[in-house]
C-alpha cells in the first residue's frame, strides 16, 4: 500500500510516521529509496527469520523496522517475541473453536 501525507510525502504506510519517506507528489516515488527500504528490511529480518517457526505467518512490517531502527534496537529481539506470541494465541483460539464443534462454530461463517 502507499500512504500520502498531508504535505504530499509518500510512505509505505501511515504507521511509519516521519521515519520512512519514499518520495513525494512533486518528485514521484524514488526507486533508490524504495530499494534502500527493501534492503534494510531484509537485512533486519534475515538472521532471525531462517529459524523462526512463525515465518510464514509473520506480521512484521516496515513500521516495526522503522521504529526499531530509530531506537537502535534489534527487530528480532524487540518485536519478534510479541509477533510469535500473537500467532501462537491465534492458533490456540483456532483449536478452541475447532474443538467446540461444528454447530457452535457456525457463527464464524
Amino acid at each position: 500500500k502507499l500512504h500520502v501525507t498531508v504535505d504530499g510525502r509518500y510512505q509505505p504506510c501511515e504507521r511509519t510516521g516521519d521515519l520512512v519517506v519514499l518520495g513525494s507528489v512533486n518528485e514521484g516515488i524514488r526507486s533508490d529509496l524504495v530499494q534502500g527500504l527493501r534492503e534494510d528490511f531484509h537485512r533486519a529480518v534475515e538472521a532471525g527469520c531462517r529459524e523462526c517457526w512463525a515465518v510464514r505467518l509473520c506480521r512484521v512490517c516496515y513500521a516495526h523496522q522503522a521504529l526499531c531502527e530509530s531506537q537502535a534496537a534489534s527487530l528480532t529481539v524487540s518485536v519478534c517475541p510479541g509477533i510469535r506470541r500473537a500467532v501462537e494465541e491465534d492458533f490456540q483460539l483456532l483449536v478452541r473453536v475447532l474443538k467446540a464443534g461444528k454447530e457452535r462454530a457456525n457463527f464464524l461463517r
